[in-house]
């Protein structure tokens, strides 16, 4: 009795079907593997970015303050500097106009 072809070819079948049941497999296990590699990068990039964020609002924070500071030291300056250039301004021109004189009369 000679085997049909049906017979010959079912085996071949068979194997290539369990190889390739394999190949499912290892590739279901690959990518589980990358889906945890991915969560935890997720998980990690996201706590490394709001830990940056929360880095760039302080530092903001300390701007604005140094702002604020810079402004109000910039008021006091002009309060004290605005009289005093005024007066040397005054004083030139009472010299120039020869309303005072510098030195013997």
């Amino acid at each position: 009795m000679t085997p049909t072809t049906q017979q010959t070819t079912q085996p071949v079948i068979i194997a290539r079907l369990d190889i390739l049941s394999q190949q499912l497999t290892d590739l279901d296990a690959k990518i589980d593997c990358m889906v945890k590699e991915q969560s935890a990068f997720m998980i990690a990039y996201t706590r490394g970015h709001a830990e940056l964020e929360a880095k760039v609002n302080k530092v903001d924070e300390k701007a604005d303050r140094a702002h604020t500071r810079i402004d109000a030291i910039n008021k006091m300056v002009w309060a004290i500097a605005l009289p005093v250039i005024l007066g040397a301004l005054a004083f030139l021109w009472a010299v120039a106009t020869n309303t005072v004189t510098i030195g013997a009369p």
